[in-house]
């Protein structure tokens, strides 16, 4: 969809949709949690999926070593960005 050169066999691993409820946001909780699930993950290459006008998560997601790859494409009439994180 996203028409990254990657392989999807190659990412098993998926860090799915993080919300914070409002009053508990500008708290780092998104920050951490991402951080402490990546520690589970260690070792795997692992995929993560935002929405384009999400601008807070793509700075968590670049701040924890992932790369935007791809093109924007269309989900469920949501504009998404594909994320990608080596190890």
């Amino acid at each position: 969809m996203a028409g990254s050169p990657a392989s999807y066999a190659d990412y098993k691993v998926e860090l799915g949709w993080v919300y914070v409820v409002p009053d508990y946001r500008r708290k780092q909780i998104a920050t951490n949690l991402c951080e402490q699930l990546l520690l589970s993950a260690a070792g795997d290459q692992v995929f993560a999926t935002t929405r384009s006008d999400n601008g807070v998560m793509s700075r968590i997601l670049r701040a924890c070593a992932f790369a935007e790859v791809g093109n924007p494409y269309m989900h469920r009439g949501e504009q998404l960005r594909l994320y990608l994180r080596r190890y």
